[in-house]
């Protein structure tokens, strides 16, 4: 499949990028989440469906790391994937936003977050955050 990959090689080719072993390493795994995400479901009704693991990226700024991201989501909504990339500063004042929209008191904070989040899993299956710091 490596579909992220083979965008990397023809970047390189046209010289749109220069090769990068730290990039190259990242488009791999970008590529290998791809497959895991893009897989066709087994149906187990025994079995408890596990979450996917994600990937976080990290390095200087100017590394890619926005554009690989933006690779892997342009190849989920090329499959019809529900995704979206935030800036996580955007998305915790959205949330936030959200919060104080349907805030009753304070001893139901818990159940709020609860329920903003079964709210955004609904509206999509795969949330990529850039700028995330930690």
């Amino acid at each position: 499949m490596n579909v992220l990959y083979q965008r990397y090689e023809e970047s390189i080719a046209d010289k749109t990028l220069v090769p990068d072993a730290a990039q190259e390493t990242a488009v791999l795994a970008l590529d290998e989440l791809l497959a895991r995400l893009t897989a066709p479901k087994k149906i187990a009704f025994f079995k408890k469906k596990m979450p996917i693991k994600g990937l976080y990226l990290f390095g200087s700024v100017g590394r890619g790391k926005t554009m690989l991201m933006d690779w892997l989501l342009h190849a989920l909504l090329q499959k019809k994937f529900k995704a979206e990339r935030w800036h996580f500063h955007a998305f915790m004042l959205t949330l936030h936003q959200e919060l104080r929209q349907t805030a009753i008191d304070e001893d139901e904070r818990e159940t709020r977050i609860s329920a903003l989040a079964d709210r955004w899993a609904k509206r999509l299956q795969v949330l990529c955050f850039d700028e995330f710091h930690v």
